[in-house]
């Protein structure tokens, strides 16, 4: 708890909301995630504490006074976030943001792709290796029957907090979708273990509905506390 950690003023790193891949120049992949969680954590977090609020495009912000920076993509995320952490030192990162698990490699048309086809089935391997001919700068045109996206394994942001600010207290955040408590405390405990997170906020997104959301604060003992709105589970943080 903010209130309890023992520091007069702390600084705090906060993300929120969801990352984008794009396409071309309008088209994009965009996690679904309005931010609202990571907003309302902000607002709870008491006046005299720094917060530094990195937000996707069109998150909702905080009303309290913070330091904004906006991102777009996963490697914008990964990118602003060693940035920061080499330049101050955090006593608490809330890492909140849905951030998308693959970034796109390249696009191409599947009539080009298969024009250049020797060998069928070796599909994949050709994919990855593959220059993509459309330019994704600017709108790609609509006259393609079919369009290929190849996406990659994104790297994984929070892992990268602790590896280089190890005292600082890391909350973390899982989502699964229609799932029995116990795999959410299972899920939830990898990832602590993975990334050395002192908590993990899980839940299900079928719990999710406006402000009414279940969420389960674990650590490696187990489940902390439930909380039932959004409003309770900034408090509990």
């Amino acid at each position: 708890n903010i209130h309890n950690k023992g520091v007069v003023n702390m600084r705090i790193l906060i993300t929120a909301g969801g990352t984008l891949e794009k396409i071309d120049d309008v088209r994009n992949i965009k996690n679904s995630s309005t931010g609202r969680l990571g907003k309302i954590i902000a607002d709870k977090i008491p006046g005299e504490h720094i917060v530094d609020y990195i937000h996707g495009q069109s998150s909702l912000l905080p009303k309290r006074s913070v330091n904004l920076y906006e991102i777009e993509g996963v490697q914008d995320l990964d990118d602003m976030v060693v940035s920061l952490l080499d330049k101050n030192k955090y006593d608490v990162v809330i890492f909140a943001m849905a951030v998308s698990d693959y970034m796109i490699q390249s696009v191409t048309s599947y009539e080009h792709l298969a024009n250049n086809l020797e060998n069928k089935d070796d599909i994949l391997h050709r994919l990855m290796d593959y220059k993509e001919d459309l330019d994704r700068n600017q709108k790609i045109r609509s006259n393609h029957d079919h369009l290929a996206v190849l996406m990659k394994k994104a790297p994984k942001v929070i892992g990268r907090i602790k590896e280089k600010q190890p005292d600082t207290t890391l909350v973390g955040f899982k989502l699964l979708v229609d799932v029995e408590t116990q795999d959410l405390v299972n899920e939830a405990q990898k990832l602590i273990h993975k990334n050395k997170a002192d908590y993990v906020l899980a839940n299900d997104l079928t719990s999710i509905k406006g402000d009414n959301h279940t969420g389960y604060l674990i650590d490696k003992t187990g489940i902390v506390s439930t909380k039932h709105t959004k409003q309770d589970i900034a408090q509990e943080i």
